[in-house]
């Protein structure tokens, strides 16, 4: 099985796979290896460059190599590496290999902030639809990473602070492993990859091109700003409200992909697109003031999915499901009716990309609008159909299977 690798996104067969000693016992001899090295620019000198011992795994008919001791401590626990890069990655994603669904958008569009309250919906609700999901942070430390964002975002109420525009374009990704959970049926897990990527890093389709996430997606969410929308800066302006933000065209963010989307590229084509409106808090607010995209959203009726009338397991039957996509279609009608009316007709036109693949959405990733200080004023943080755009885009992949009781 061929699988492609997260990291350097080169491809490689799963019985090249080679395995990383864990060395639970702090015994393993720590080495550089100039293919870890190289992939991350680092110094052969950089403590972050030693590692434990990489060696060949057992032999196997079909597919991954077995797991075997480590040679040199004898640690029986290690972790497959790709063996052009040597990162580490989840012994599934060997074994099955990967759907990689990047999230992107321009800058400010609320990336990290979605991603963390994607992970906590999934959680939280994913079981309704049959599925588990855990974060996976390899040698990294997303795991730690996460809980520091949600504790931030759930429990001290603040928004999280803008990601960092790093010099290169190399990215520690993060995995959730989403599987289904359906007893005596072995399915192939579906791993999101998340990269947290500053959105300057997509201000045009020749740097867009450099990030391999996008360039081998099995399917992507794109985030679009709802403060980016003409309408609604109109909107504040005539209220004399303003933004400390820089905004990035909704329309050049489309227009990009579009570039890259050419029949010599063939980037995302014949693959499913979520395009989610973030912060549709804002609609909400002035949806009376806002024409047709008054109809959009409402945050009083969050998502069928998260109905409390299905806590108990099972009880979201596959009826329940195709009500729910329903939904999906009512929300992108929505959305191009309104971009019509604003004349946005450029976001529903691309000879490049199958519209029955291009979905539009609305979310928000807290659920209410921060206090300038980036505080929340609300008891509790809840936020809006966030899940929806995965959901979509994994139905779309034929990754969801329900079950009638």
């Amino acid at each position: 099985m061929k699988i492609r690798c997260p990291y350097c996104f080169q491809e490689f067969d799963n019985s090249k796979a080679l395995l990383i000693c864990r060395n639970t016992q702090n015994n393993c001899k720590l080495e550089v290896t100039s293919n870890f090295i190289q992939h991350w620019k680092i110094s052969k000198d950089s403590t972050t460059a030693l590692r434990p011992h990489i060696y060949k795994g057992g032999w196997s008919l079909m597919g991954a190599p077995k797991i075997k001791p480590c040679p040199v401590c004898g640690d029986d626990i290690p972790d497959y590496v790709c063996p052009h890069c040597h990162n580490a990655l989840p012994k599934d994603m060997v074994h099955y290999g990967t759907d990689i669904i990047p999230i992107i958008g321009g800058p400010g569009t609320g990336k990290t902030c979605f991603m963390v309250a994607l992970i906590n919906q999934l959680n939280k609700y994913g079981w309704r639809l049959n599925l588990t999901s855990s974060l996976d942070s390899m040698y990294g430390n997303a795991s730690q990473k996460f809980e520091e964002m949600s504790n931030i975002m759930f429990k001290d109420k603040f928004v999280l602070d803008k990601t960092e525009i790093r010099d290169n374009t190399i990215n520690m990704p993060w995995f959730i492993r989403i599987e289904n959970r359906e007893k005596g049926k072995v399915t192939k897990p579906t791993y999101l990859i998340f990269y947290d990527i500053a959105g300057e890093q997509f201000a045009d389709a020749n740097i867009m091109l450099n990030q391999g996430a996008l360039r081998h997606a099995s399917g992507a969410i794109v985030l679009l700003d709802s403060f980016d929308l003409p309408v609604v800066q109109d909107l504040l302006k005539s209220l004399g409200k303003t933004s400390s933000e820089i905004h990035f065209s909704i329309e050049k963010t489309v227009k990009e992909l579009f570039n890259i989307s050419s029949n010599h590229e063939k980037i995302l084509q014949d693959k499913p697109i979520a395009f989610a409106f973030s912060k549709v808090d804002i609609l909400d607010k002035y949806r009376a003031s806002l024409k047709a995209f008054e109809n959009t959203v409402d945050l009083k009726q969050n998502s069928l999915f998260t109905n409390r009338n299905y806590a108990v397991p099972g009880s979201f039957t596959e009826n329940d499901f195709n009500l729910y996509l329903h939904e999906f279609d009512q929300k992108d009608n929505d959305f191009r009716m309104a971009l019509a009316d604003c004349e946005m007709e450029s976001m529903l036109q691309n000879n490049n990309w199958d519209q029955n693949n291009v979905k539009f959405f609305g979310v928000s990733s807290l659920g209410t609008e921060p206090e300038r200080d980036g505080s929340l004023n609300v008891d509790k943080v809840s936020p809006y159909r966030v899940l929806d755009p995965l959901v979509w885009v994994m139905h779309k992949l034929g990754k969801i299977e329900i079950k009638n009781k």
